[in-house]
């Protein structure tokens, strides 16, 4: 009977202490220990946010309050209103991390020692400084430095400054974003925020989309941004550069230039798979093009009409290229030995894409296993108990 008693008794003791062991708290002894100092101090040393299981009296202790933010600087979230209060504690918290400013009073947030301590951390505590500060030039100008995007946690006035806007979209384009509506027109401010993020091109003011030099910028950073062009002003000159920096912007070409042949095999040769976006099914068998394409990706096969997928010479590209192309090669080119092995030799693996014949012929088996060890799954049952095989794939 007492056996059946100590049991349990045991199997909890064992829960706690892996629970002790796992999360580092040392609460789980008694209910009593939070507001003992001893088992407080240990337990924030090992994990400071430990410091919200403590006493409101412990909370509101600068040694062990102290000791859990070395630890944490998160751990201030947890401290008294009269130690959020405390410009050393302050200090240490938002060292370790700028964030950590939101748990500071608001007295400590229009402190401009301990405003820049955080700010210097992360650029991005701007959003917790007081709204005297949030207008204060060297405070923004740090705050925009290390974070552009903290430009959106400015005031008006620091929005329609120049210089800390320069700055931010230098630092990150976007930043646009939250430039005042004058600046979002100026053509310095626009052109640098398009040449560090060619999307900050959607923010800019309309006038400056008839700029040809700021939209080739724009391009030239992310070809994709060519989606946000209208068709009316897509010149020859703006495709041809958002394709040649990204072949998927092929895809947002409006008119007869989705269809030429020079603009097709630009994009082609950036990104193999933009053969897809073409509607000229001339083009798409053009085989001029569908090598250009598949030199760049073979995983263009896919893609590609019926009978292309059954040439010998454009599957052996292919699979050259990418070895999984396989998958997309007729079945009548899945069972061609040299097929399978220019695949096999590429990605061992592309062997699950070959015929049960060749899963069955141990030279290609044995290229693929060569290099890939886990090509071996995909062998036949029989080869599967050979024995030099099975060596080379442990």
């Amino acid at each position: 009977m007492e056996k059946d008693l100590v049991r349990p008794k045991i199997l909890v003791l064992i829960v706690l202490v892996i629970a002790v062991l796992s999360t580092g708290s040392y609460y789980f002894f008694t209910p009593s220990n939070h507001n003992k100092i001893e088992w407080v101090m240990k337990s924030v040393e090992k994990n400071g946010l430990d410091l919200r299981l403590a006493s409101e009296e412990l909370r509101n202790n600068r040694e062990v309050v102290k000791r859990a933010i070395l630890q944490n600087g998160a751990a201030l979230e947890f401290a008294s209103s009269s130690l959020k209060n405390d410009p050393e504690i302050v200090r240490l918290a938002v060292s370790q991390n700028g964030w950590e400013l939101q748990y500071a009073s608001a007295k400590l947030q229009n402190d401009p020692d301990i405003v820049k301590l955080a700010i210097n951390q992360n650029g991005y505590a701007l959003k917790f400084v007081s709204l005297a500060l949030k207008n204060n030039p060297e405070i923004v100008k740090l705050a925009v430095q290390k974070h552009g995007w903290a430009l959106e946690h400015a005031s008006l006035e620091r929005r329609n400054d120049h210089e800390i806007v320069k700055i931010a979209v230098q630092q990150y384009g976007c930043a646009l974003e939250f430039a005042s509506e004058h600046l979002r027109g100026n053509y310095e401010i626009v052109s640098l925020a398009v040449e560090q993020n060619g999307y900050a091109m959607i923010y800019a003011a309309r006038d400056l989309w008839q700029h040809p030099e700021i939209l080739m910028k724009s391009l030239k950073q992310n070809g994709l941004v060519l989606q946000y062009i209208p068709p009316e002003i897509q010149t020859r000159e703006l495709i041809e550069i958002a394709v040649k920096q990204d072949g998927k912007a092929l895809q947002f070409v409006f008119g007869e230039l989705k269809n030429d042949p020079e603009i097709v095999k630009v994009a082609v040769s950036q990104y193999g798979q933009a053969l897809r976006y073409t509607s000229n099914p001339e083009l798409q068998k053009d085989l001029e093009i569908v090598r250009i394409a598949l030199r760049q990706d073979g995983k263009g096969l896919r893609f590609l009409l019926d009978h292309l997928q059954n040439d010998k010479e454009i599957v052996l590209l292919a699979v050259g290229q990418y070895g999984m192309a396989l998958e997309y090669a007729s079945h009548e080119l899945r069972n061609d030995r040299e097929v399978a092995m220019k695949a096999v030799e590429q990605c061992g693996r592309a062997l699950e894409y070959a015929s049960p014949r060749l899963q069955n012929d141990r030279k290609v088996v044995r290229a693929a296993i060569l290099q890939d060890k886990t090509a071996f799954e995909f062998a036949s049952n029989e080869l599967k108990t050979n024995s030099e095989l099975r060596k080379l794939a442990e």
